[in-house]
């Protein structure tokens, strides 16, 4: 998952995943993307350098370096861009570490790649984010219609709802609608299944929600001496009394 950096008013994202043995370590700053791949030993060689004083053993030294890259609001962070690498340097903050003994650093050097990675490993995913983020809204707003026919259906058998902070206004769909022309919004639901077969499918999985037919047809109940069945069966009740 990516990590936001904000470093003197520039925005980066940073990534690692673990592949096996193999360790890949991503930096984007929207532009341009650097990565690096290295194994287990190299990573464990390159946190001795850069903690000399610190002894543990490899699995350890791993696990620092990842929580470390997880969580980088916890950490100080120093991005030096080159010609054809970045350096990352990132070290622990012992404010937020109560039992911590050193300050853990690390830096790595990852090399600038081409084109084709910044497509694969940061526009296709930006695409795929807004493909799923638009399912979702789908999802939600035929959920609020249906709601909102819910609550509708309440008021006609039980009355108008009492508490005043519990009422809403009716939902409309028109709210979503953006008039924005540089926003990449309801122009990529057809390319889901291309993308997919190219650079593999969204992962994630989204409930579908249905407005049935009646949801979308206003509906009369049979009234008895102007009142709701639910009333009138109230009234029958206290008569018996």
């Amino acid at each position: 998952m990516w990590k936001t950096i904000i470093l003197d008013n520039n925005v980066y994202l940073l990534k690692h995943k673990e592949i096996g043995n193999i360790y890949e370590i991503s930096l984007t700053n929207l532009a341009q993307i650097w990565f690096c791949k290295v194994s287990g030993d190299v990573i464990y060689k390159i946190f001795q350098e850069c903690n000399p004083i610190v002894e543990i053993k490899q699995d350890e030294a791993l696990k620092q370096v990842f929580e470390l890259l997880k969580d980088t609001d916890k950490s100080e962070i120093k991005i030096s861009i080159l010609d054809s690498s970045a350096k990352l340097c990132i070290a622990s903050d012992l404010s937020e570490c109560v039992d911590a003994k050193f300050k853990i650093k690390f830096e790595v050097e990852l090399q600038k790649a081409e084109a084709e990675l910044l497509r694969e490993g940061l526009i296709v995913p930006l695409i795929q984010t807004v493909i799923l983020l638009e399912k979702r809204q789908n999802m939600m707003k035929n959920l609020l219609i249906k709601k909102d026919r819910e609550l509708e259906e309440y008021r006609i058998e039980k009355g108008t709802i009492t508490r005043g902070d519990l009422t809403t206004e009716k939902f409309s769909s028109e709210s979503l609608v953006s008039s924005s022309n540089n926003l990449l919004l309801n122009v990529l639901e057809n390319v889901e299944e291309i993308i997919g077969k190219t650079y593999g499918k969204i992962e994630e999985k989204v409930t579908e929600v249905e407005v049935e037919p009646w949801n979308k047809v206003k509906r009369k109940r049979k009234v008895y001496s102007k009142e709701t069945a639910a009333k009138a069966q109230y009234s029958i009740y206290n008569r018996k009394k």
